[in-house]
């Protein structure tokens, strides 16, 4: 059952806790990933892991990463979802562009201030080990290739 990417939802990965990016002629796109069903799947191909976040006020949210080494923020793009669809959420991961207020919009009454830094930890499952971190706002690359973020602007 493969799907594109920006349309998982958090009882997929109920569902099936990894997901890979098959990367060969039976894909539609790169943005194609499919439910990893054994461990051999995993072999040289880039996956996915359902992760758990948690705000400071104790608000438990679904997501994932992209499960690997190293373990920074741009590697792992965070997104986390709001709700059951998956179609309100944020990803934490913005690359070489720099957040505007708007980026925050869709979190407005969800996510405040006071809610990060935001924890994180993905599932354990096909030997992928709990990756854990903690988020602060929106990343992406400066002008001068820092890695930087943006907070909530309320």
């Amino acid at each position: 059952m493969d799907k594109q990417l920006y349309d998982l939802e958090p009882k997929d990965l109920d569902e099936n806790l990894v997901w890979v990016f098959p990367m060969d002629d039976s894909v539609e796109d790169e943005e194609t990933v499919r439910p990893v069903k054994d461990k051999e799947q995993l072999e040289d191909l880039q996956v996915i892991v359902k992760t758990i976040f948690e705000d400071q006020m104790g608000k438990k949210y679904y997501g994932y990463i992209y499960w690997g080494e190293p373990q920074n923020v741009e590697y792992l793009k965070p997104v986390m979802f709001f709700d059951e669809s998956g179609e309100s959420g944020i990803a934490f991961w913005n690359g070489m562009i720099e957040p505007e207020s708007s980026d925050f919009d869709h979190a407005d009454g969800i996510l405040s201030s006071d809610s990060f830094p935001i924890r994180f930890e993905s599932e354990d499952a096909f030997g992928l080990y709990p990756i854990k971190g903690e988020l602060k706002g929106i990343y992406y690359i400066d002008s001068k290739d820092q890695i930087k973020f943006k907070g909530i602007p309320f």
